[in-house]
């Protein structure tokens, strides 16, 4: 069997959070056998409570819940060294049995349980999803423990080419790019259809993707006067985060009418995305882009940052570039340059190296190799 470890999953406030790595383990568990441990911790590392669930998350029909056995609770500002002492006890009250391989996905906090798996002889896998290989790879709290579960992991799984270069330097043929599997069938089945002659352009974006410097740039965007009227619908938790503030001064004096939404479960998300007119991608550090991927496949032409695996693709009349600073070649790409059918078409069919099917089944021959000792 192999055991999941992540700290992201569905719940009520944030439908989506971590929603795609529940899909590729739904995935993966019509082939083999897995299960899912939760991890639940707030950031900053080291002084927030830690909870452990194990989960049957992935048999679940219920919106995703989790169903908790093992939880595991640590006061604030405990130290590295009482906070793996107690995450080692309370891994102890877990079964192992007949554990093949762990598959730790984020490098943080899943590195906390690899001084358990090291000691018990329990192969694993570290898969880096986003920043966080330079965002926590050097912390001096956190380094050492970090280089000692990455010369020990099995293989290095990188999701988006950021740092995977650099990674390859470190640890050479250890480690493997392995981009996300996403859930194109779910675009398939909604068949909703676009108004007509409308006398405004509808713009959707997500935030909780885009952080402040993107969001930036997206006020840029708010703040050109276009032809006719823009508006721009942002979804995602970052509206309700602790830049808020921010968020108003930057959005205040806005040209174009901007509506702030909650975040939306994935087929409601979904539905908005495959209505819109254009979707902007505003993020600077993404690793790898799973909305700005869904939007090209819902067939929509996207606006956006040379991020999140967006660099594999050319430009063509369903797909620009840019850095947001010459906001009259935008203007041009909304307003005057044809849309060709057989763009989106090409942009659709080469997504399919991405899609939930192919991902399961290369991941599935890496278990193999490992488990077998090849």
């Amino acid at each position: 069997m192999i055991r999941h470890i992540s700290n992201l999953y569905p719940r009520i406030n944030f439908p989506t959070y971590g929603i795609f790595l529940i899909e590729q383990m739904q995935e993966l568990n019509k082939s083999i056998d897995i299960d899912c441990l939760i991890l639940k911790s707030l950031f900053p590392p080291l002084t927030s409570n830690w909870k452990i669930y194990h989960s049957n998350i992935l048999k679940s029909d219920e919106q995703y819940s989790v169903k908790q056995v093992e939880i595991l609770d640590f006061p604030k500002n405990i130290g590295l060294t009482i906070t793996l002492a107690q995450i080692n006890r309370s891994l102890e009250r877990i079964s192992w049995i007949d554990i093949d391989l762990v598959h730790i996905h984020y490098l943080f906090p899943g590195v906390l349980i690899t001084p358990f798996l090291i000691k018990n002889n329990i192969p694993f896998i570290v898969h880096i999803h986003g920043s966080d290989w330079n965002q926590f790879r050097k912390r001096k709290k956190l380094k050492s423990l970090i280089e000692k579960a990455l010369d020990e992991a099995k293989l290095l799984l990188f999701s988006g080419s950021e740092n995977y270069e650099d990674a390859q330097l470190l640890y050479g043929s250890k480690s493997i790019l392995l981009k996300n599997g996403i859930n194109f069938r779910a675009i398939d089945l909604i068949n909703e259809q676009k108004e007509i002659n409308k006398k405004s352009i509808e713009i959707i974006t997500v935030a909780n993707v885009v952080k402040v410097k993107g969001l930036e740039k997206l006020a840029i965007f708010a703040n050109y006067k276009f032809k006719i009227p823009i508006t721009i619908n942002i979804y995602g938790e970052i509206i309700e985060s602790r830049i808020h503030k921010q968020l108003i001064a930057l959005f205040s004096s806005s040209i174009n009418k901007i509506i702030f939404h909650k975040t939306l479960a994935k087929n409601e998300l979904l539905i908005k995305l495959k209505l819109a007119d254009f979707y902007v991608h505003t993020s600077i550090n993404e690793s790898f882009g799973i909305a700005v991927m869904e939007a090209m496949y819902a067939g929509i032409p996207i606006i956006a940052t040379n991020t999140g695996n967006v660099q594999n693709y050319a430009e063509n009349s369903f797909l620009m570039k840019t850095d947001f600073k010459s906001m009259e070649k935008i203007e041009d790409f909304i307003f005057t340059l044809e849309r060709n059918e057989s763009d989106k078409k090409k942009n659709i069919e080469s997504l399919k190296e991405i899609s939930l099917s192919n991902y399961s089944e290369k991941l599935i021959n890496i278990y193999n190799k490992i488990i077998n000792n090849e």
